[in-house]
């Protein structure tokens, strides 16, 4: 039996076809590809000469459309990245002392946590001078609302001091 592509694919490849061209009903195209190609496999593996066989695909929009398969098949290949958890003042100081212990200037950090207190990003929001570091709490909030975190550690360093 030939799966052929569901219509959120044939929406979605339409969309991708819409960018940057011009004429031709970009659904139509769409219906067309997914009538010679019926999964997403076998289009993705069709060269943009083969791609251009296909009434409304030109040039351009077939090296569009394998630009998004490669796009989606280095994210799917891409290694996941472990975020540490951070469940004590602790966990915060070793995530961080050798970054900060020997910094020159104060240095005004913030660790942004999802719901899991899973690190999301790191953000150095400040740097001070020899010894102050002055931040506005709306940097701090707008940061966390940019990144939809959870939770924020706030953290400032003391300049090392040195003989």
């Amino acid at each position: 039996m030939t799966m052929v592509l569901d219509r959120s694919v044939e929406s979605a490849i339409a969309r991708l076809l819409q960018i940057g061209g011009r004429g031709g009903d970009p659904q139509a195209t769409a219906r067309r590809l997914s009538d010679v190609y019926p999964t997403l496999r076998a289009l993705s593996q069709a060269s943009v000469h083969d791609l251009c066989q296909i009434e409304g695909m030109t040039k351009k929009k077939a090296e569009q459309l394998l630009a998004a398969f490669t796009i989606g098949i280095r994210y799917v290949e891409e290694p996941k990245v472990d975020m540490p958890t951070i469940r004590s003042p602790q966990d915060a100081y070793e995530l961080l002392r050798d970054e900060l212990r020997l910094l020159n200037q104060e240095h005004f950090v913030c660790l942004y946590l999802n719901t899991k207190n899973q690190l999301i990003a790191r953000k150095t929001l400040f740097v001070g001078g020899l010894n102050s570091s002055i931040v506005h709490p709306r940097d701090v909030f707008r940061e966390a609302l940019k990144l939809s975190a959870a939770c924020f550690i706030a953290v400032h360093n003391h300049r090392a001091t040195r003989s």
